[in-house]
């Protein structure tokens, strides 16, 4: 049973590592939308609170994190 809780308790926050990535390419992509450029962007995280998450019309919002620090680089077309 406790393999049972591992497996699921890894595989929850394996989701919300995945949900974040999603949320963080969703950011960057209306970033260069909005400048017109090809931009890096970069966002460094830290946990305010226990990681919870919440389930809104089938999307999770990750509310326990703050961004402490932000950068934009040009990149290269491909």
């Amino acid at each position: 049973m406790a393999a049972a809780d591992e497996y699921s308790t890894t595989s929850h926050v394996l989701q919300l590592c995945l949900a974040l990535q999603d949320r963080l390419e969703k950011v960057e992509k209306e970033v260069q939308s909005l400048k017109g450029e090809n931009l890096a962007l970069k966002l460094v995280l830290e946990e305010k609170k226990t990681l919870a998450s919440v389930v809104k019309d089938g999307e999770v919002e990750v509310d326990s994190w703050k961004v402490v620090a932000a950068s934009a680089t040009k990149g290269t077309q491909l």
